[in-house]
């Protein structure tokens, strides 16, 4: 019975197979450590009602800022959070560190987003 399964699994799983799954998990490994990890020229803009408050170096050592009475960031290690907000329900201060994604309070308008300063280079595209 074990064997007849193992052949029919192998009949299933090709040579090709294995070797397309080793490539995707290699890339999938590779595209989270390119993405979990900023570079030393991040910086961590802040902004309120849409217009730029702060702009910080993400490679500070620790720092806390007050933004505005009751709402209180932490960068620190390359990453940042809200500690404290005066919203109801805190759904920004239990986001938590992050490195790469933004951390959005809608009730107080505020929007953390982390950048790069380094220049990306654009792909050249031609369209016709």
């Amino acid at each position: 019975m074990i064997k007849r399964h193992l052949q029919i699994v192998k009949k299933i799983v090709t040579r090709a197979d294995i070797i397309l799954a080793g490539i995707l998990m290699i890339t999938a490994v590779l595209a989270f450590i390119l993405i979990s990890n900023p570079d030393n020229n991040s910086e961590v803009y802040i902004y309120q009602h849409n217009q730029l408050l702060y702009k910080f170096r993400l490679t500070v050592q620790r720092q806390i800022i007050e933004i505005e009475p009751g709402i209180v960031l932490e960068i620190k290690d390359k990453k940042v959070r809200l500690i404290k907000s005066t919203c109801q329900n805190q759904t920004c201060v239990k986001q938590g560190w992050t490195s790469n994604l933004p951390i959005v309070c809608v009730p107080n308008e505020i929007i953390i987003v982390i950048k790069s300063s380094k220049k990306l280079k654009e792909p050249a595209l031609i369209t016709s």
